[in-house]
C-alpha cells in the first residue's frame, strides 16, 4: 500500500498545534451532530418505512448543499479532475462515499431498534478501536503512531462505558 506523502497527509501541524483545544472541542461538536444526524435519520426511516429513503434524501440534500457551496466559494469544478490521478495510485480514496452511505443508513436502521444512545456510543467504539489500527500501520495514507499501553486501556475502559451505558 503506498502512503500519500507527508505534505498530503499532514494537517498544517502548526495550526493545530496552537489551537489544540479549540480544534479538540470542533471535534466533540462534530460527535454531537453525528448522534443528530442518527436520530434525525432514523425517526425519517420510520415515517417513510425505510431507512434506504432516509439516507437518500439526506445524501441528496447534502449533495445540493454541496454544490451551492461550491458555486459560493467559486470553487472549480476543474479541480476535481485530479482525483483521476489520485484514484491511480490510491484505489480507496472513493470508499469515503460508500462508508458514508453505509454509516449513515446502519445508524438510520439501527438507531430505532437499538436507540441513539447505545448507536452513537457503539460506532464510537468501533471508530475508536478502528482509528489505532490506521495509526499503527499508518493505513490511508495516516501518520504511523504505534498502539500504547495506554491507548488500550482506554479501549478497554470505553468498552467499560459501553456495558455500563447499556444496562438496564
Amino acid at each position: 500500500m503506498t502512503n500519500l506523502s507527508s505534505k498530503e497527509s499532514s494537517a498544517h501541524p502548526e495550526i493545530i498545534s496552537s489551537h489544540q483545544f479549540g480544534w479538540q472541542l470542533l471535534a466533540v461538536i462534530t460527535g454531537m451532530v453525528m448522534a443528530v444526524q442518527s436520530s434525525i435519520n432514523g425517526h425519517l426511516g420510520i415515517i417513510l418505512h425505510s431507512s434506504l429513503y432516509a439516507v437518500t434524501i439526506s445524501f441528496t440534500i447534502s449533495l445540493i448543499l454541496l454544490n451551492l457551496l461550491l458555486v459560493g466559494q467559486h470553487v472549480s469544478y476543474r479541480n476535481l479532475r485530479g482525483i483521476v490521478t489520485g484514484v491511480h495510485y490510491h484505489w480507496w480514496l472513493l470508499l469515503g462515499g460508500l462508508l458514508g452511505i453505509l454509516f449513515s443508513f446502519s445508524s438510520a436502521w439501527l438507531v430505532p431498534v437499538l436507540g441513539t444512545g447505545t448507536v452513537v456510543i457503539s460506532s464510537l467504539f468501533g471508530q475508536l478501536t478502528f482509528s489505532v489500527v490506521i495509526d499503527q500501520w499508518g493505513l490511508f495514507g495516516a501518520s504511523i503512531k504505534p498502539v500504547s499501553v495506554a491507548k488500550l486501556i482506554g479501549l478497554v475502559v470505553a468498552l467499560l462505558g459501553i456495558v455500563l451505558i447499556n444496562e438496564n
